[in-house]
């Protein structure tokens, strides 16, 4: 994944991860190692990735709008465990973005949502 586009613009103008920020300057992030992200969304295939990803938004001030986690990744989750471990790192900063959860997978889902819980404020909007 890129990450060498300019600096974003004020009013949402410029490009982040390979793609143009909407008007609110803000990006969707799409962490699953099988389904291709909605259109709007940057993808990522690991926690590392996302990490990552997460750490470059916030050095160059690009607002986070979404985060939306598959639980299961498969092949990559040697790449920081599966996306469970994604939340342990955002709670670890006390850094709750808004969270949706699209996995297929019922106890993963249920340990995620428990997570989402207990940590994030309410005004989060996680789901």
């Amino acid at each position: 994944m890129s990450h060498d586009a300019g600096p974003p613009q004020a009013g949402g103008t410029g490009e982040f991860a390979g793609q143009e920020l909407p008007p609110d300057g803000r990006i969707k992030v799409w962490l699953d190692d099988v389904r291709e992200a909605p259109s709007g969304y940057v993808r990522c295939h690991s926690v590392n990735e996302t990490i990552a990803l997460i750490l470059e938004c916030e050095r160059r001030a690009v607002g986070i709008a979404e985060l939306n986690l598959d639980h299961d990744l498969g092949d990559f989750a040697g790449e920081g465990g599966d996306a469970i471990c994604l939340l342990d790192f955002l709670v670890e900063r006390q850094t709750f973005y808004p969270i949706v959860l699209h996995t297929a997978n019922p106890v993963g889902r249920a340990n995620m949502q428990r997570a989402i819980t207990r940590h994030w404020p309410p005004e989060s909007n996680s789901r």
